[in-house]
């Protein structure tokens, strides 16, 4: 389905982003990906219509989200312990770290905005 090299060093991916990210909900690369099964991060590209992205808060995981806008603008919104809302705008060119135990939800503020979305499952 996907080219794939598998090597005894490694293995070398190289299919259409497009291809894998219609198959998988825009995430072009990680452990649900047929023939992959890397559980040390994700990657997910998307273009997004403006209007919520999710209305439900996410459920904690370990690790980092690392959240870049390429083009338009995002809300994220991050749900504190003490249950009060922090709400961050991450516009094109910025980037936005955040680990992925906080619930969160987005907003899209822009339509066609571009977000390159990469979780990784390392803790420090």
């Amino acid at each position: 389905m996907y080219d794939i090299e598998h090597r005894n060093d490694g293995i070398l991916f190289f299919p259409s982003v497009q291809d894998v990210g219609a198959d998988h909900r825009g995430w072009v690369y990680g452990d649900f990906v047929k023939g992959i099964k890397d559980t040390l991060f994700e990657v997910r590209l998307s273009t997004l219509a403006k209007g919520p992205v999710r209305s439900e808060w996410s459920e904690p995981r370990p690790g980092e989200l690392l959240t870049i806008v390429t083009h338009g603008s995002l809300e994220i919104i991050f749900l504190g312990s003490d249950n009060t809302e922090s709400v961050h705008v991450v516009r094109s060119g910025q980037m936005l770290r955040s680990p992925n135990s906080i619930p969160h939800k987005a907003n899209v503020l822009e339509d066609d905005t571009s977000v390159i979305a990469v979780r990784s499952f390392l803790t420090t």
